[in-house]
């Protein structure tokens, strides 16, 4: 028999609160999720049908606008860094995994099962 030990804070975190919440999503300091079509995530996240338990949103890599990622500091990163790199990276992504399911293991941050 198989016995997988992941001891990994994803793990921990679900195992703690994944009972308590309705979705959750690991999303680093240095990450932006930008909607296209939805005014916020909680909006988006309510256009998910109940029987979807995971839902993967795909990386692009971005990166400095020939310097203006030192400029101006009160204009948002996200309006001064907007040049789209071709990067392998690219096939990476994040995941939202729905709260309250069974067996959930995270083997990264980017792959819950």
């Amino acid at each position: 028999m198989l016995k997988i030990e992941n001891f990994s804070k994803e793990n921990e975190f679900y195992e703690k609160y994944g009972k308590k919440i309705d979705w959750s999503a690991i999303i680093d300091i240095d990450e932006f999720i930008v909607l296209q079509e939805y005014d916020n995530i909680k909006t988006f996240l309510l256009t998910i049908p109940n029987n979807c338990n995971c839902i993967r949103l795909n990386w692009q890599i971005y990166g400095d606008d020939y310097g203006n990622a030192s400029s101006d500091i009160s204009i948002p990163v996200y309006d001064r860094i907007t040049k789209k790199y071709n990067h392998s990276y690219n096939y990476h992504g994040k995941c939202f995994v729905k709260g309250g399911l069974k067996n959930v293991i995270f083997n990264s941050v980017h792959y819950p099962t």
